[in-house]
């Protein structure tokens, strides 16, 4: 049920040609998933999660960031379900030495 009413909520929302801007001005495109599902899908459950953990960057991901692979690491995931549906993920990785994270909740 969830998932046909998030399809058709997001549907609807992506027709409209006025969404808003990520700097909050009206017009353009929308400012991110998170978002556009909130708009979107107005009155329907949602829940997050996130987790923080510490590890290495690994051969991988420490030539990415041009580290080496050794360097300690935060992986910081986030995830959005609806009716316990995973709908978007997004994973944040700080090696170490990286700046300060501020992290302001909004509800």
């Amino acid at each position: 049920m969830a998932g046909r009413t998030l399809t058709g909520a997001l549907a609807a929302h992506a027709a409209e040609p006025d969404g808003d801007r990520a700097d909050g001005a009206a017009g353009g495109p929308v400012g991110t998933m998170l978002a556009a599902f909130l708009r979107a899908a107005d009155g329907l459950a949602f829940t997050a999660r996130s987790t923080l953990g510490a590890t290495v960057l690994g051969k991988e991901r420490g030539q990415a960031v041009s580290r080496p692979p050794e360097t300690p690491a935060l992986l910081l995931t986030q995830t959005v379900s609806a009716a316990g549906r995973p709908v978007l993920a997004a994973k944040y990785l700080f090696p170490g030495g990286a700046p300060l994270l501020s992290l302001t909740p909004r509800r």
